[in-house]
């Protein structure tokens, strides 16, 4: 699937983005956001890559775009401030045209999004792929007012995502439509980023669209 590029604007910075329209406009576009910046992570990543194209050949929209200071997308890197504003803006610039939106992020990507977004319930769901539960803080995914769907998936072999400490923390996910899968993979997901991706749109499919 061929996705259509584009710009919008992230407070003074102008962020670069390509699009893959869902095939019925009312259909879930989801935002799936790049691993971290400071090791090459962009929106050209395999794993970002390959569940836009999941999601774009089963009709779903999806929409990658790159943070500030990125590609060429304007500004320089200031961490996960400037980040959480990046994520508001691409969510405001695509709720000018569709109303269901979701959010996948990937390693620093899940951080940056979910964090932003958490207390965004209009929202249809997020979801996160092999968050560094090691390296940051995720207690708030436990909040009882983030009413969102969640979805995750992880790797077996994953060392910055602890199997263990990402199970524990799921399990305090006080919302009842959730869910997460293990892959026989590391953090990098070769081979395996079309499974993630489709098991993110079973899960959408089985209790968002339904």
């Amino acid at each position: 699937m061929v996705g259509k590029y584009l710009k919008f604007e992230s407070g003074e910075n102008e962020l670069e983005g390509v699009l893959f329209e869902p095939g019925d406009k009312n259909n879930i576009i989801s935002i799936v956001l790049h691993p971290h910046p400071q090791y090459g992570g962009s929106m050209n990543n395999n794993v970002v890559d390959g569940v836009c194209n999941v999601l774009s050949k089963n009709g779903l929209g999806a929409f990658k775009f790159n943070c500030s200071g990125v590609g060429n997308s304007g500004g320089r890197l200031e961490g996960f401030e400037r980040a959480f504003l990046d994520v508001k803006n691409a969510v405001k610039f695509l709720k000018k045209d569709y109303e269901n939106i979701g959010f996948i992020g990937y390693s620093w990507g899940s951080y940056a999004g979910l964090k932003a977004l958490i207390d965004d319930n209009i929202l249809k769901f997020l979801g996160g792929i092999s968050p560094p539960v090691s390296l940051w803080d995720y207690s708030f995914l436990t909040k009882e007012s983030s009413k969102q769907p969640k979805v995750f998936v992880i790797g077996e072999n994953d060392f910055f995502c602890d199997k263990n400490r990402f199970i524990q923390l799921f399990n305090q996910i006080k919302v009842e439509k959730k869910a997460y899968k293990i892959l026989p993979t590391d953090h990098f997901y070769v081979g395996y980023e079309e499974e993630a991706g489709k098991f993110i749109l079973e899960f959408i499919t089985q209790n968002i669209l339904k």
